[in-house]
């Protein structure tokens, strides 16, 4: 089995949460995980907020074709940052929109997650006070974009990667950039996405 952990990487070099969390767990995984290790992939999707639509989904399609095709993962758990929330954010829905624009004409409305028992995911987090939503769906940006994209691989497959994401509060370094924000500090969300990590990786095991 190979996991996949993602997070997003701002081309201006302007801090992400995602990526920030992506890569402290490259450089030293949590002790729940670190049984795991042989099994866990990572990788930064780059982005660029100057960019405009298309050229912005292009690069998201090319990278995750070359991030599937490297790892070929049974299991995606793509994460992103939502500035304003304020706790962890597991994700039920991908939709077939990036902005005012259909990612897919003709494809479905939206791609349900298929991390498997979502509730207890977030119930998972909350057993440890580590604070968590389910959330209707991922929006219609770069986040919802991947999610679909990678639904829609594996459904065009028939029998690609299980998929989900998790949005995280921004981190506290990040509040220059974000003044007034809710904020998570790093060990938490570490802690959180390992425990979702090791609940699926035993789940699908």
């Amino acid at each position: 089995m190979t996991v996949l952990i993602s997070g997003f990487r701002r081309a201006d070099g302007a801090a992400n949460a995602s990526a920030l969390l992506v890569d402290s767990l490259r450089r030293d995984l949590p002790e729940e995980l670190r049984l795991q290790a042989r099994l866990l992939r990572f990788e930064l999707l780059d982005y660029d907020e100057a960019a405009d639509g298309p050229s912005q989904q292009a690069r998201l399609q090319r990278q995750l074709s070359e991030i599937l095709s490297r790892h070929a993962p049974q299991i995606c758990l793509f994460t992103g940052q939502a500035p304003g929330r304020n706790r962890i954010s597991i994700e039920r829905l991908a939709l077939n929109l990036f902005g005012g624009e259909v990612i897919e004409p003709g494809g479905p409305v939206g791609c349900w997650s298929t991390l498997p028992d979502l509730p207890r995911l977030a119930g998972l987090l909350l057993k440890h006070g580590i604070p968590a939503e389910l959330s209707s769906h991922a929006g219609t940006y770069l986040c919802n974009h991947l999610l679909y994209s990678a639904l829609r691989l594996a459904q065009m497959q028939g029998g690609g990667p299980l998929a989900g994401f998790v949005h995280l509060p921004v981190n506290p370094l990040q509040l220059d950039s974000y003044p007034g924000d809710p904020f998570m500090p790093l060990e938490m969300v570490r802690k959180a996405i390992s425990l979702i990590a090791l609940q699926i990786i035993e789940g699908c095991g």
